[in-house]
């Protein structure tokens, strides 16, 4: 059973939450409790930061 682990930030409070999904599980607005917050959120993708060197030759 391959499982998917997504990275996304509270809305309320930036947060970062870890969640794992099984295959065909997927998550909608607001099904996620904040654990800091405590509220039900709408979560944000995490971006990662880019680099500062970025070679573009």
């Amino acid at each position: 059973m391959q499982s998917e682990t997504l990275e996304y930030v509270c809305s309320s409070c930036g947060n970062p939450i870890i969640i794992a999904l099984g295959r065909g599980e997927s998550i909608g607005p607001r099904m996620i409790t904040c654990n800091i917050c405590n509220i039900h959120t709408i979560l944000y993708k995490k971006k990662y930061p880019i680099p500062d060197t970025v070679d573009a030759r």
